[in-house]
């Protein structure tokens, strides 16, 4: 994760993976030097009016504190820029290596390859929406901007090989056209169930990856709407 503090679709998300039998979270990996954003953009000042007008329900990207290091260990890493790419230190990998976790949750706006792919059996999983990450609050924007039917949510798994990279779930909600709230509300809601219903199989002999025919590229997340 960015920060410790995070949006409450992340801390819906723990809720809900506690509640999964034979599932645990084994560390939280924060940044020990992700910027956060002031909130301050005509955007950010865009969707906190929409909100108050025609509020979604709940607000799924309003900011929480986690506090469950009594829970759940706490982890600070400071990740490396390589372009749009992010990397970790020896000693970082080495730290993240010992909590001997089977797959990595990326909530982070980082962009991950090389070495902390190969320390996960199921590699790392991202929530997305046609490129734009969880992680990023234009989620949902562009659908509801150029009023597309439906909303495409999907969970990507990212291999230390990009060629590997596979499709692991998708799934669309209607577009909510008269309030960009109500239509980040239903996108994340979606991408929440996906992701839980995902881990609910993985113990499963129902669980298995298979490639897709067209492999997932990776590119650089699509920043924010403009003025």
């Amino acid at each position: 994760m960015d920060s410790k503090k995070n949006s409450a679709w992340i801390a819906e998300v723990i809720n809900e993976i506690n509640r999964i039998e034979n599932i645990h979270l084994a560390v939280l990996v924060h940044s020990r030097n992700q910027s956060i954003s002031s909130g301050k953009s005509v955007y950010n000042i865009f969707r906190k009016m929409d909100q108050a007008l025609l509020p979604g329900n709940p607000n799924l990207l309003k900011s929480v504190n986690l506090n469950l290091e009594k829970d759940i260990p706490s982890l600070m890493v400071s990740p490396v820029k390589k372009g749009i790419k992010t990397s970790y230190t020896t000693e970082d990998l080495r730290e993240i290596k010992k909590h001997k976790s089977e797959i990595l949750l990326n909530f982070s706006s980082e962009i991950l390859h090389d070495e902390i792919l190969a320390l996960y059996k199921y590699g790392a999983w991202c929530l997305h929406v046609e490129g734009v990450s969880f992680s990023n609050r234009s989620v949902g924007f562009w659908e509801w901007y150029y009023k597309t039917p439906l909303t495409k949510v999907s969970i990507s798994q990212l291999n230390i090989q990009p060629i590997r990279n596979v499709c692991l779930a998708s799934g669309v909600t209607k577009t909510e056209y008269l309030s960009l709230s109500r239509n980040q509300t239903a996108v994340f809601s979606k991408g929440i169930d996906l992701l839980i219903g995902l881990l609910a199989k993985l113990t499963t002999a129902e669980f298995k990856i298979e490639p897709i025919s067209n492999p997932l590229t990776e590119g650089p997340i699509r920043t924010e709407p403009g003025f």
